[in-house]
């Protein structure tokens, strides 16, 4: 590795501007930037093709690690994760085994340490009876509810244990928003339909927006910090932005949800197409 290296003419993102600038890498770290740089280096070179911007934040990310490492695990998701700008991640709780305890968050914190490459953060899952461990949990990004069975088992959909929740933490409250029992009544009157467009019939517009409401109305009555997880249709995107509550509520939407459309996607993608919850219609 070079010593130093003064990269001339890059573009460089700043308090909401992009300029023209210099950086010097010293040991391979950012020392300094400016608009105008004047300073030896072993290798100085021009930086016009290239862009500096910010580490970015992944606050959604499923690592697999453990049970389900031949999916992903901290190294190649970290990796993967720096390749492209991100230099932080928080690791969603439904791996096998789930991160529903402190011993469990415990496990997955040395794990990550020893082979993750950027900096990293943890959601701990909410069970029915795991409230002590959840309110116990330090430095954590937050409780992870799912109100639709998804990946791993845990499942929360009674309102008197989400209810449970919402009343007794103080924490982030981020959910999963799909209703279990509208994705289970949707699947029975589709045993007889075939299609991987079926996926998304079953997991409906309705599921995600009635979970939505009854999260909603949760964090009102007891003023807590709400965060909806992948929103996917445009329904949602309006209901939010006629109950939101500032500094209360917030939502996030994930690529595949902004740049994949159905039917077209599932066409082209087959499985790979199936997500929870699902690819909607270009509209959305």
């Amino acid at each position: 590795m070079l010593e130093s290296i003064l990269i001339k003419n890059i573009a460089i993102v700043f308090e909401k501007e992009i300029k023209t600038g210099d950086i010097y890498i010293h040991q391979g770290k950012i020392k300094y930037f400016s608009w105008s740089l004047n300073m030896k280096a072993e290798e100085v070179s021009n930086g016009q093709v290239l862009m500096l911007i910010p580490g970015c934040i992944d606050t959604h990310v499923h690592m697999r690690d453990f049970d389900l490492a031949a999916k992903e695990d901290f190294n190649s998701g970290s990796r993967a994760a720096a390749a492209g700008g991100f230099t932080t991640i928080f690791d969603m709780p439904n791996t096998q085994p789930p991160t529903i305890s402190l011993e469990a968050l415990a496990q997955k914190r040395k794990q990550a340490a020893a082979n993750c490459l950027v900096n990293y953060g943890f959601y701990l899952g909410a069970t029915k009876d795991n409230l002590a461990e959840l309110n116990k949990a330090e430095n954590i990004a937050g409780i992870k509810i799912f109100m639709g069975s998804s990946t791993g088992n845990l499942l929360l959909e009674k309102t008197a244990d989400l209810e449970k929740i919402f009343t007794h933490t103080d924490k982030l409250i981020t959910v999963h928003a799909e209703d279990h029992g509208i994705i289970m009544e949707n699947t029975q009157k589709s045993m007889c339909e075939q299609g991987l467009y079926l996926h998304a019939k079953i997991r409906s517009k309705e599921a995600e927006i009635t979970a939505i409401e009854k999260a909603l109305k949760l964090a009102k009555v007891h003023a807590k910090r709400l965060h909806i997880l992948h929103l996917t249709c445009a329904e949602s995107v309006a209901l939010l932005r006629k109950e939101k509550i500032e500094g209360l509520i917030t939502a996030e939407v994930c690529p595949q949800h902004l740049f994949l459309h159905g039917p077209e996607a599932y066409e082209k993608l087959g499985n790979f197409a199936k997500v929870n919850p699902p690819i909607r219609m270009q509209q959305d």
